[in-house]
């Protein structure tokens, strides 16, 4: 498959899938995860897993940076026959990611203790969360190197390859977390010595597989220019300011759901898992459309970007109709699947609520998300990082400020109102980027 030869149409199909379904097999093996965890070690345990999934979420930010960043680097590079680009760039990624994932270990291990109290983790739950803490951060290299190898395995334009190394990697965790736990007595460190030994095999898997395509690309004739490294964190830490500012705004919203007591936001955990799960189809199709905006840029072939950039986007809404007409439908349904009624009534009528009252929100998501993703294709990370930052703003600002008089209404109501300017704004600026670039194309 070729992104800059093939159909648009077929490329995006083909590219999409695989990165979808990989998505979705990461879902899977979290939610396995929660229940292997929370059956066999009970609700303590599961709760100190989740406190130090928190605190470590935060320093994969940089990871999910690095890799972003050389994506979009690599996918250029591609479009434009530089394939010493993508060699180079490789190895100057997996040297100074695997140099800086050393460095984030060794500290957040060191002062474990006081990012423990910093957070409120009760010390009760002190011995538990270390014991997988430790152990996770002492193996987070192998995710940063899984990572990097992964981002130009993708641009290359191979994501089948990536869905096989995730379902591996998923049933080698599964069946590990299990295994060490129940059968051999393990407790939290159990849960985490099966997701580092999952990551070092799948990042023996990316080098194997990335080792094959770098070989296939031909030679290039002319030297590779100096500062690949500063391209890449270029885009990379905008990348990282936008992970850090959408975290960070997740802790005002749950802190603002938690006023409204426990049963709304057992409700608000229901949405994100909902909403999380029924919108991964058009994450995958963005991710696709941002790495097929910056190959054919890269080669200059604007007509491809701007038809794929209309079949996406009916595609993706085609979808979110789809859903909408369920939540509108069915929400109860929906809802019920995670949180019974009788138990949880008042988060249970929240919940449904919500759902039916968004269904205009999860379109102008699915606007916002293809805007943005050709942001990310054409380098412009800065426009991209200040649309985040305008949501987050807008959403968390006026649900603080409206909650006072709307209550619990508050909550879908400044989504809705910072989705709709957001989609407005990247869609705007989206458009005047294509035209200004092409228009400099044309007069070369």
């Amino acid at each position: 498959m070729d992104m800059l030869k093939d159909s648009c149409k077929k490329s995006l199909v083909v590219f999409a899938i695989p990165i979808i379904l990989s998505l979705l097999t990461q879902q899977l093996y979290n939610l396995c995860d929660t229940l292997i965890v929370g059956r066999l070690l009970g609700a303590d345990m599961l709760s100190a897993v989740g406190n130090a999934g928190t605190i470590i979420n935060l320093t994969t930010i940089v990871c999910g940076g690095f890799e972003l960043g050389g994506q979009m680097l690599f996918s250029d590079a591609m479009g434009r026959k530089t394939y010493g680009v993508i060699k180079k760039g490789v190895r100057q990624m997996l040297i100074f990611s695997a140099f800086t994932a050393v460095i984030i270990s060794a500290g957040v291990i060191f002062f474990r203790k006081e990012i423990f109290a910093a957070t409120g983790l009760p010390e009760e739950l002190y011995p538990a969360t270390e014991q997988y803490f430790v152990l996770y951060m002492a193996g987070i290299m192998f995710l940063f190197l899984q990572s990097i190898s992964n981002s130009a395995i993708l641009a290359i334009g191979d994501s089948k390859s990536i869905l096989v190394l995730s379902a591996v990697s998923s049933v080698i965790n599964i069946i590990l977390d299990y295994s060490l736990i129940r059968f051999l007595g393990m407790g939290t460190e159990g849960a985490a010595l099966a997701t580092v030994i999952a990551q070092a095999a799948g990042m023996v898997g990316s080098w194997y597989i990335l080792r094959k395509r770098l070989r296939a690309l031909p030679e290039d004739r002319e030297p590779v220019k100096k500062g690949l490294l500063v391209r890449i964190l270029g885009i990379s830490i905008p990348s990282m300011f936008q992970q850090f500012a959408i975290t960070f705004g997740g802790v005002l919203m749950q802190t603002l759901i938690n006023s409204f007591g426990t049963e709304i936001s057992s409700g608000y955990v229901v949405i994100l898992r909902i909403t999380s799960f029924g919108l991964m189809p058009v994450v995958g199709l963005s991710q696709s459309l941002s790495m097929f905006g910056s190959s054919n840029r890269g080669a200059m072939q604007y007509q491809r970007i701007r038809e794929a950039a209309r079949f996406t986007m009916v595609l993706a809404l085609g979808y979110i109709l789809f859903m909408d007409a369920v939540f509108l439908w069915k929400p109860g349904s929906v809802v019920s699947l995670f949180l019974k009624e009788t138990e949880c009534p008042e988060g249970f009528l929240f919940a449904c609520h919500y759902l039916s009252c968004s269904v205009l929100a999860y379109l102008l998501t699915g606007v916002e998300y293809l805007m943005e993703s050709l942001l990310r294709g054409f380098g412009r990370m800065k426009l991209f990082l200040v649309s985040t930052l305008v949501f987050l703003i807008l959403n968390v600002g006026l649900a603080w400020i409206w909650a006072e008089n709307m209550g619990t209404n508050a909550i879908w109501a400044s989504n809705m109102a910072g989705r709709l300017v957001v989609a407005l704004f990247s869609t705007t600026v989206m458009w005047r980027v294509y035209g200004s670039e092409v228009r400099k194309a044309m007069n070369a």
